[in-house]
């Protein structure tokens, strides 16, 4: 019969606390790479597998031709609040969107001369979203401003991109069949056009590639039929950073879904556009390619907090278009701001991403559909060590599980907050009952040990010896630390608590500092340092000064340069490196001699060894 035992601990968590902790994950030195242990995954150039969330809206890099005010900084602020660690970069390439890129002449655009301010403006954007731990996509071109997508949502673009002949100063025609539109610039068939796109792609790259916390984004939503011109920048991108700048960067297309792993598709992440399957049921991701469920691509405007959990459960990165934030939004919509299903969207990514920090994503793999192992169809697990459920129904569901001491979570899936149960399991499937009523997330994993990690400084000295101590090097594999305990002399009592802590040792003697870690499941680690408070240089009498009389049995020690002195009775002799005792160890003796009854504490006079 298998052991089921459960012992039951309520806890509560917000959201607003899991974001705090999150911020600590800052963005490391080093552009995003895939992960070569999962590369479903992000690379975040230190060899961990990170999971990207986070929402989007249509004004961050330029001016909105609504006159509706949006603050960068404002926005940023939302984000990190809401816990996410991702925003899509918006770039518009008709002048409803201001800055332009292009410089300007006689009231026209010059496609091949820059204008300063926007790169600028670029720059300082991107830094503050990397000063805010945030990693960002850095859009090159737009599919909505060559045509008129948007019928009475925005103004038809065309008539203000800078490849309408009307609109430039280099003869270049981006609507050579006339029809009204600009599909032509997206495409390959004008060779001036595609030249001069080479040139802007790398005009981005040489003021841009600096920064680690970007990745390339070729375009939004081209038209069907773009395709190849899209594979065709992304190679220019790999190539161009490969051969003449010294960080190479991500690359990302969004697609329809039967071109997301074309062979002529070398982009490292897709997003797929015009299927619903990615907002209804997402298939699990394969690892031929990051993906990133947009919902922009999949319905924005029907998307609920259950496509974020469907796609983060089946290995994907869902990311928001942000239709209702602040205002911004087409004007025949109507949006309602204040309707709780963005925030319950933006909350609900938060959450994905606090338990995605929690989890060995260079390890999971995710259950597409099916019945193993989770009855409910969605899944991320490791066999044997971690299982991240999504239940999008209601009510019970099994999961089959492997043998083990497991602590599991059963989580709200838009606040965050949780109840904490421990299972010792026989191995099998299992019913799970929620405690929560509707869709609710359920997160197991092994329980181990913490591991205790001491920092002293310094660890050896003269008396009296005040020694400081950091334990915030310890850290707990798949849960959390509650409580630091240190013991200064090994006695087995407690002296102090918290992450740090310091002791004055008052005695000369070796001493043994003991930090003992407890996490939140109970269990326990210790670690120890050695700690040695000795007499200082030349104290020949242990009597802590050092005086004539230490000087006299030093000189009786003299050996001369190059000859060892071996006698046991004068290795308090060799002040220096070397085995000898010679004119070096004189000059040595002599500053740190204190005088009669005069305790020498000089910590330039502690012995080598």
């Amino acid at each position: 019969m298998k052991a089921d035992y459960l012992r039951f601990v309520t806890v509560v968590s917000v959201i607003v606390i899991a974001a705090s902790i999150n911020r600590l994950f800052a963005v490391p030195p080093g552009p995003l790479g895939v992960h070569s242990g999962n590369p479903r995954y992000f690379d975040d150039s230190t060899g961990k597998a990170l999971y990207l969330t986070g929402a989007h809206t249509w004004a961050e890099f330029q001016d909105y031709y609504v006159d509706t005010p949006f603050t960068y900084s404002d926005w940023l602020g939302q984000l990190v609040g809401w816990n996410h660690n991702f925003m899509r970069g918006w770039t518009w390439e008709d002048d409803y969107y201001l800055p332009m890129p292009f410089t300007q002449s006689g009231g026209k655009y010059n496609l091949d001369t820059y204008n300063a301010t926007f790169f600028e403006r670029y720059k300082s954007r991107i830094q503050e979203a990397a000063d805010n731990n945030l990693y960002l996509s850095i859009m090159l071109f737009q599919g909505w401003s060559v045509q008129d997508k948007g019928g009475s949502r925005i103004p038809d673009p065309w008539p203000h991109h800078p490849y309408k002949l009307s609109n430039n100063n280099n003869n270049i025609d981006g609507d050579t069949n006339g029809d009204g539109e600009g599909l032509e610039v997206h495409t390959l068939q004008i060779p001036a056009v595609t030249a001069l796109q080479e040139d802007y792609v790398e005009h981005f790259i040489d003021e841009l590639n600096a920064y680690d916390n970007i990745i390339w984004e070729i375009s939004n939503e081209s038209h069907s039929g773009s395709e190849s011109w899209q594979y065709y920048m992304v190679d220019h991108i790999h190539s161009y950073e490969a051969a003449y700048k010294p960080k190479q960067h991500l690359v990302w297309i969004n697609v329809g879904e039967s071109e997301i792993y074309h062979s002529a598709n070398h982009a490292d992440i897709v997003s797929p556009s015009g299927s619903t399957i990615f907002r209804t049921d997402p298939p699990a991701a394969s690892g031929q390619k990051i993906v990133i469920a947009d919902s922009d691509h999949t319905g924005p405007l029907k998307v609920t907090y259950d496509w974020a959990w469907k796609n983060f459960t089946r290995g994907n990165h869902p990311i928001l278009m942000d239709c209702s934030y602040d205002g911004l939004t087409w004007s025949t919509f109507n949006l309602d701001p204040t309707n709780p299903k963005w925030q319950q969207m933006r909350d609900a990514l938060g959450v994905t991403r606090t338990y995605a920090n929690q989890m060995d994503l260079e390890q999971v793999i995710p259950q597409n559909g099916g019945t193993s192992p989770s009855t409910t169809g969605y899944c991320l697990y490791q066999t044997t060590r971690q299982y991240m459920v999504y239940q999008p129904g209601t009510g019970s569901f099994n999961l089959s599980l492997s043998a083990g001491s497991y602590r599991y979570d059963w989580i709200h899936p838009l606040n965050g907050t949780y109840q904490t149960d421990i299972l010792i399991w026989g191995g099998g499937s299992r019913t799970f009952t929620p405690p929560f009523s509707g869709k609710v997330a359920l997160f197991l994993f092994i329980r181990e040990e913490p591991v205790a990690v001491i920092d002293a400084n310094p660890t050896i000295g003269l008396k009296p010896l005040t020694v400081n101590f950091d334990g915030s090097g310890s850290y707990d594999p798949n849960g959390r630390i509650v409580s630091y305990q240190w013991d200064f002399d090994n006695d087995g009592n407690t002296d102090a608590t918290g992450v740090t802590a310091s002791h004055q040792y008052t005695e000369v003697n070796d001493y043994i500092a003991a930090l003992k870690v407890t996490d939140n499941d109970g269990m326990e680690d210790t670690a120890t340092v050695n700690i040695s408070v000795v007499y200082p240089l030349g104290d020949f009498d242990s009597d802590y000064d050092v005086d004539q009389e230490d000087f006299g049995n030093f000189q009786q020690c003299m050996t001369g340069t190059g000859n060892p002195q071996n006698n046991p009775e004068c290795q308090k002799a060799r002040l220096d490196s070397d085995e000898d005792v010679d004119l070096n160890d004189v000059v040595t003796f002599i500053g740190c001699m204190s005088g009669a009854d005069v305790p020498q504490n000089n910590p330039a006079c502690v012995p080598l060894n």
